[in-house]
């Protein structure tokens, strides 16, 4: 990080640099840069050594009070991230400004009302004691936090109130995860966003075009897995309940309770290699099964018995042969033949493939 940083002047011949003394400064972030940008450190230019860490890097627009730090504007600071492994880590990319709510020109020769600024504010230190070489600690708590949300519900805001407990939640685009106060693990998408911020600085609607998807990836030969343990006994190495799903199965098992499932949809389905196997829909006397694609249908016994019981026997018992007997010629009918209805015995509840 070879680059000199703008106003981190020296203080005078007896000292070749200004040097911090455990300074910390705050900024809002203005631009950022990952590693295919052009301006990335990491294409411009290495270190001594040659391994000038593989960051994400901001220029920070500075608004401390502390003399001495002429320029406000740092750039090319890295961001020091909680864990930074060979292929284990979690990145953490500040936003950088993308538009000031009060509708002033964003210019860091000019300056402008930090607090305004939709960019993340950072804590900045200073590695090997010197002053040109900055560092992103971690992240300033936004001056106009929760704008447009102090009505949300808990994890939909970062403020805290007493009614909220001792949550502890990580939020990003409108949406969280964590473990409330009463240590239950919640995820929740129902505000998901792109992180496009509206003109007043107020996030997104709830989305209505899919954004906010649940995902879980597995690879194809591994088992998802929900288990319940039965906490009279909690050190049991077996749970006694539990869901597994895996790439060509399903299984539910309930011991000693009965199975309920209920599903608040309006139609359940299954597919086989991408056909129709079985749909459920409707409920109570509009209820629907179709297997397949559901060109046959059931008969129904209890209409097929009145047809069978009522005319179609009076009709059979009724006829007469001539001689009152044997094959003596056609018989005599004691009626119509009576028309089997279709509509009445025919189930539009209950629907088979053909064959």
């Amino acid at each position: 990080m070879k680059t000199k940083q703008s106003g981190l002047q020296r203080m005078g011949p007896f000292h070749e640099t200004l040097t911090p003394n455990g300074l910390l400064v705050r900024g809002v972030v203005m631009v950022t840069y990952v590693l295919d940008d052009p301006n990335h450190p990491s294409v411009l230019e290495t270190g001594d050594d040659g391994r000038d860490p593989v960051s994400v890097y901001c220029d920070v627009l500075v608004y401390s009070n502390k003399r001495g730090l002429h320029s406000h504007y740092l750039t090319k600071v890295p961001v020091l991230q909680d864990r930074g492994g060979l292929h284990d880590g979690r990145i953490w990319k500040p936003k950088a400004t993308t538009i000031d709510v009060t509708e002033s020109p964003v210019d860091p020769n000019t300056g402008t009302l930090v607090g305004n600024l939709d960019g993340d504010h950072v804590l900045i230190g200073f590695m090997d004691d010197a002053m040109n070489q900055p560092i992103i600690l971690g992240g300033v708590p936004h001056p106009s936090h929760d704008v447009g949300n102090l009505e949300k519900p808990k994890g939909h805001r970062r403020g805290l109130i007493v009614a909220d407990g001792h949550p502890d939640f990580w939020k990003h685009h409108g949406t969280f995860y964590g473990i409330d106060t009463n240590g239950d693990f919640l995820v929740d998408t129902t505000f998901g966003n792109d992180g496009e911020i509206n003109a007043d600085g107020t996030e997104a609607d709830p989305p209505t075009d899919g954004k906010g998807a649940q995902k879980h990836s597995l690879p194809q030969d591994a088992e998802a897995r929900t288990e319940w343990f039965d906490m009279v006994d909690p050190t049991a190495p077996v749970s006694k309940s539990y869901q597994s799903i895996k790439k060509d199965s399903y299984e539910l098992s309930l011991n000693d309770v009965a199975v309920f499932l209920k599903l608040l949809v309006s139609a359940l389905e299954l597919k086989l290699d991408g056909g129709a196997t079985l749909k459920a829909e409707g409920n109570d006397a509009d209820a629907i099964l179709t297997l397949g694609n559901g060109v046959k249908s059931a008969i129904i016994a209890e209409a097929w018995e009145t047809f069978f019981d009522g005319s179609f026997k009076t009709w059979v018992v009724g006829h007469t042969h001539p001689t009152g007997v044997g094959p003596s010629g056609y018989p005599a009918e004691s009626g119509t033949f009576p028309a089997y209805s279709s509509s009445g015995a025919t189930s539009t509840k209950l629907l088979f493939p053909d064959g």
